[in-house]
């Protein structure tokens, strides 16, 4: 005959393992969505670049970039590179987080 001993190990058992399971799905979510972020992030800034340069060149009509069109692509690109600097630490951080549950 089975005792209550037998019957809470088995009901533990069935917590732990359901628990266990819930947390992986969560995990597995959370990774999910920081890859999709990571992508999203990679295109907004590939087309803010291509976009910058498209505006620089309309600004005299002309192809190409003068050196004074340069110079502006230039700082705008190291604004670009910054923002996504921070973005990017800040995905990091969310990712090491969730390293830690």
């Amino acid at each position: 005959m089975i005792d209550i001993t037998h019957i809470i190990v088995a009901v533990a058992a069935i917590v732990l393992t359901y628990t266990w399971y819930q947390v992986f799905q969560w995990r597995k979510k959370i990774k999910e969505q920081q890859q999709k972020t990571d992508q999203v992030v990679n295109k907004a800034f590939f087309n803010l670049q291509r976009k910058i340069e498209k505006q620089i060149e309309m600004l005299d009509g002309e192809p190409g970039l003068n050196e004074e069109e340069r110079k502006i692509r230039d700082e705008l690109q190291e604004a670009l590179n910054s923002s996504e600097k921070v973005i990017r630490e800040k995905i990091k951080n969310i990712d090491d987080k969730k390293e830690e549950v």
